[in-house]
């Protein structure tokens, strides 16, 4: 089989979609299935673009041994949702524009929604190809976009809607990474194929390590403190100010504390702002670490935040992070209702408070702080069976080749 993936999103950037889809590449190449990625150069999450990728029309490499097409992207750089729109639409055209030439035959094209934008990408590069369809939807859009405010012109959202709606039809199968994305997909049209493809997370990768001195000196995190951490996009889905807020009130209260915000997006400057009256040496925000650092930081927490904002959207959310931490003995506290919250309800490690709450994640970050160390291993350990029983992306990864491999092919 050979597998396209054509994804705005990809390493050497750091998230969910980027980690996902560059592990299902990994295991496919390991299977000896023939795999190309068509991304953007990276950018993702300042849309700024990294130096050596920068005035590039494309460029190609290899990523764990996976050949790697990148063509070129507007650097919106956080400057607001009219320029973040057309970064969307800027990548959209330039891999349609180059890809065709760099790839001859596909088995299989699989896309990453959102942008929804790339909808008309993949579509007439699969028929190009003579490929079949996926498409992978990690956030409902443009719903999430619409409770956030991001999109507020009706004309485009009945735009949007259209595109969503033409693209779960025209997909030969449609993956989701929780239900109530499948949910979402099936009340916009009924009778799409779909496929849990839920987060999960590298166990050989993610597991408890020992502290790295230089990471932490680094980043300015304390030997002789508790550290609490937020490692992740500052975007508005995360509602931030929740967490700055909460962290005022631990600060006061207890002298044995640090809180660090480590990440990048276009919300960081109001998380500054907001941050303003608090001992920056206390509170540290910083810069993302690289995705190779993540194990090596993930070891010097004591307990890790999981924030989402409060949005019925969101209820249907199972952040990726929170495997990550489940994985590497990390207890933490999830901000949210609906189906992440149920699952961290499962597997011990964690507690939930409901989302832009800053007493009670204030509270629960307490909590976390004060088990007694044999409570806190045993949480861990059954944490971390838990987690690696239901969600190693070694076998969701498999499950999901499988799949692929069997879609029927498209007559040429």
């Amino acid at each position: 089989m050979h597998l396209v993936i054509l994804t705005q999103y990809y390493r050497p950037e750091t998230g969910a979609p980027q980690n996902r889809l560059s592990d299902l590449a990994r295991r496919a190449r390991e299977r000896g299935h023939e795999v190309t990625v068509i991304t953007a150069m990276p950018n993702y999450p300042s849309g700024t673009v990294l130096a050596g990728y920068r005035r590039r029309l494309v460029s190609s490499d290899e990523v764990d041994g996976v050949r790697v097409l990148r063509s070129w992207i507007y650097g919106h750089r956080g400057r607001g949702t009219v320029h973040q729109l057309m970064a969307y639409a800027s990548f959209a055209a330039s891999s349609l524009l180059t890809a065709p030439f760099r790839i001859k035959r596909a088995d299989v094209l699989l896309w990453e929604s959102p942008p929804i934008f790339l909808a008309p990408t993949a579509e007439l590069l699969a028929r190009r190809l003579g490929a079949r369809v996926v498409m992978n939807v990690s956030d409902l859009w443009p719903e999430t976009a619409i409770d956030l405010g991001m999109v507020r012109n009706r004309h485009l959202v009945r735009f949007f809607m259209w595109m969503a709606r033409r693209s779960y039809r025209r997909s030969d199968l449609v993956l989701g990474q929780t239900e109530g994305i499948l949910e979402g997909i099936q009340a916009v049209q009924p009778g799409t194929p779909t496929m849990l493809v839920p987060n999960g997370v590298d166990c050989e990768r993610f597991h408890p390590v020992p502290r790295d001195d230089r990471l932490a000196a680094r980043l300015g995190l304390p030997s002789d403190r508790r550290v609490v951490v937020y490692a992740g996009n500052f975007g508005r889905a995360q509602a931030l100010e929740q967490v700055v807020s909460a962290a005022r009130q631990l600060l006061a209260e207890r002298d044995d504390l640090v809180v660090a915000l480590i990440g990048d997006g276009p919300v960081k400057p109001s998380v500054v702002q907001a941050a303003v009256g608090i001992d920056p040496d206390r509170l540290l925000i910083r810069s993302s670490v690289d995705v190779s650092e993540m194990p090596s930081l993930l070891g010097l927490i004591d307990v890790a935040l999981v924030p989402l904002a409060d949005q019925p959207i969101f209820e249907g959310a199972r952040p990726s992070k929170m495997f990550e931490f489940l994985a590497a003995g990390v207890p933490f506290v999830f901000c949210g209702r609906g189906e992440g919250a149920d699952l961290v309800a499962d597997a011990g490690s964690a507690l939930v408070v409901p989302p832009e709450a800053p007493a009670e994640l204030a509270r629960a970050v307490g909590e976390l702080l004060d088990l007694a160390p044999e409570d806190r291993a045993a949480r861990v350990a059954a944490a971390r069976a838990w987690v690696e029983e239901r969600f190693d992306r070694a076998a969701i990864g498999s499950s999901l080749l499988d799949r692929l491999a069997a879609l029927p092919s498209r007559a040429r």
